[in-house]
């Protein structure tokens, strides 16, 4: 049979018995632990400090290495702004342990992210996408109008385009053009707002307001092939029709190429706004 001896004490072995060992016991501060197994039974568990562990003939300590001599860890003290997620190795359950408190792990628990994860910090005008993978659900997390918001990872769940944007600001001077993912369709925002994308939708472009001078015109052609004709004077404008517009969805605007210098050698001019006023050319 194998027994310890704790100290302080003088110890004489019997007839039979001989030393094995003599080690110091591992001293644990509030904010430490170590993970133990039992050879015997197999058990595994965490052993937190503020203690004094004397280890058992079929005790050992785990996660012993060069830069941890005695397997001794710090638990992880999170600040409120602070989280981390925790992966059982055995189930593969994850858990979330947000601040503020200290954190100590399970015997079968590792860090999955590898360091402590701070909280998406949203101003009024930034926004996330985040999608959970155990569902494959997108939601969108924008800021407050009250203030700042932090927003906390779940346990299955990442960030997605890029992780923390800035909204859109919609006014008189911009528009925003938006696909859908779902439907694949596209629509221009024009509403004043600061606009957040829903879920499944995607910017693809921010439009300036096209204004026309007296002496511009502009050639649109729509998503039905037709084209349009834009002036900026008064005179030439159909009834209705503006002298300012956002360019709409599936429209584009017509070019011309132009060849330019004195030979006419470079087909590179390309020119979209008209310029009606008498123009003079040298041959």
């Amino acid at each position: 049979d194998k027994y310890i001896v704790k100290g302080p004490c003088v110890w004489f072995p019997g007839p039979h018995e001989k030393k094995l060992l003599a080690q110091e016991a591992i001293a644990l501060e509030e904010d430490q632990y170590v993970r133990l197994k039992d050879t015997s039974t197999g058990s595994r568990w965490i052993q937190k400090g503020k203690a004094l562990v004397y280890l058992e003939p079929t005790w050992s300590v785990e996660g012993v290495s060069a830069k941890c001599p005695k397997g001794v860890k710090t638990a992880w003290s999170l600040k409120a702004y602070e989280y981390i997620r925790l992966i059982d190795s055995i189930t593969g359950t994850i858990t979330v342990h947000r601040g503020e408190k200290t954190v100590f792990p399970g015997p079968d628990e590792d860090l999955l992210d590898g360091e402590i994860l701070m909280a998406i910090d949203l101003k009024v005008h930034e926004y996330v996408k985040i999608l959970d993978q155990s569902s494959g659900n997108i939601r969108v997390e924008a800021g407050s109008s009250k203030g700042s918001k932090q927003v906390f990872l779940g346990p299955y769940e990442r960030t997605v385009d890029g992780g923390k944007k800035k909204a859109i600001e919609v006014d008189g001077e911009h528009a925003v053009l938006v696909r859908d993912k779902a439907t694949g369709q596209q629509r221009l925002v024009t509403e004043k707002q600061l606009f957040v994308p829903a879920a499944n939708e995607t910017i693809e472009e921010v439009r300036q307001l096209i204004r026309l001078a007296d002496h511009e015109a502009m050639i649109v052609k729509g998503s039905d092939g037709e084209f349009q004709y834009f002036y900026g004077s008064e005179e030439k404008r159909a009834p209705g029709q503006p002298r300012s517009f956002f360019l709409q969805p599936y429209d584009e605007i017509v070019k011309l190429c132009w060849s330019k210098g004195r030979r006419r050698e470079t087909r590179n001019l390309f020119i979209e706004r008209f310029d009606c006023r008498p123009q003079f050319m040298s041959f």
